[in-house]
């Protein structure tokens, strides 16, 4: 067992008092040298004359003095250290015993088991036992997990069955056929028109009208088909490639008529066209550069909020 800090201090304590003591005396001589000289003293060292008057000798006794109220302060605190130091062997001690006991009735066996292999072993099974709960909860979410792919695949399967799909097919090419006709749209290709996925390569101004056709046609589509949440639809100027009068009315025309009835359509266009929207609103935008009025704007807030607080 190494040194206590008390221990320690009362080694530095023991020192300091051993070389106050050893000062003391050295002091004590040169009074006892100071009172018998004469009143001038000559250091045979340096040199150097010194004078021998009563107020030097005094200065000597004072260091004395000090020198032994130091002692005395440095046993006083000898004492006290001393005693604490008993105080922390005893607990020391009481600490030795009270381990040593503790290691003898670790080391006790109760048949062929010690006391400490039997902590041991029943950690062991506590920490076994919320392993093996832990373990049982993950397994359970893994079956839930696994129960639910399968309804997936399932429910994928009834979406990739051909006969549906054949249906999908035809309904979207039934659809992008008369929107093209409609449309006017000169050398229709029926074949890439029965696709629904597909890159509209028509030119001129036939272009702008076929991408119309199909993106009405998969819209309608998509909203007859499936049951997911339908964003609604924007079309931005669709008067694209200098549309003849005849050809930009009929767009506009197919684009309200095709509107679905459970889903929105928002249409942005400069004019239009002598067409007539019947079930729908109309908004003229007078504001330059400004889509929405400043005094509408708390109104609309409270009616986008609700959507806003549920994303």
């Amino acid at each position: 067992m190494g040194p206590t800090a008390d221990g320690l201090l009362d080694g530095r304590l023991s020192r300091r008092s051993d070389e106050s003591v050893r000062s003391y005396t050295e002091l004590g001589k040169d009074y006892t040298y100071a009172s018998k000289a004469e009143a001038e003293i000559f250091c045979p060292t340096c040199g150097t004359v010194h004078d021998n008057y009563f107020t030097h000798k005094f200065s000597i006794l004072d260091d004395r003095e000090a020198c032994a109220q130091f002692l005395r302060d440095q046993h006083d605190r000898l004492v006290v250290v001393r005693k604490r130091a008993e105080k922390v062997e005893t607990r020391l001690h009481d600490t030795d015993a009270l381990i040593e006991k503790v290691s003898g009735t670790l080391a006790e066996k109760e048949g062929d088991l010690t006391l400490k292999e039997v902590i041991e072993n029943a950690s062991a099974n506590m920490a076994r036992g919320l392993f093996d709960s832990q373990l049982n909860d993950i397994r359970a979410e893994v079956d839930k997990r696994a129960g639910e792919i399968v309804e997936i695949d399932a429910e994928v399967k009834k979406l990739d069955d051909k006969k549906r799909r054949k249906e999908i097919e035809a309904y979207c090419a039934q659809l992008m056929i008369g929107f093209l006709r409609t449309l006017n749209v000169r050398k229709i290709d029926l074949d890439s028109a029965s696709k629904i996925v597909r890159k509209v390569n028509d030119t001129g101004s036939d272009q702008p009208r076929a991408v119309l056709a199909y993106h009405l046609a998969l819209m309608k589509t998509v909203i007859r088909f499936s049951s997911a949440l339908t964003a609604p639809m924007i079309i931005d100027s669709p008067n694209q490639q200098d549309q003849d009068t005849t050809n930009v009315a009929a767009m506009i025309a197919l684009i309200l008529s095709s509107r679905p009835d459970n889903g929105q359509t928002i249409l942005g266009t400069v004019r239009l066209h002598d067409q007539v929207v019947e079930d729908g609103d109309v908004i003229e935008l007078v504001d330059e550069l400004s889509a929405l009025s400043p005094d509408q704007y708390p109104g609309i807030l409270d009616i986008i909020n609700p959507f806003l607080a549920m994303m």
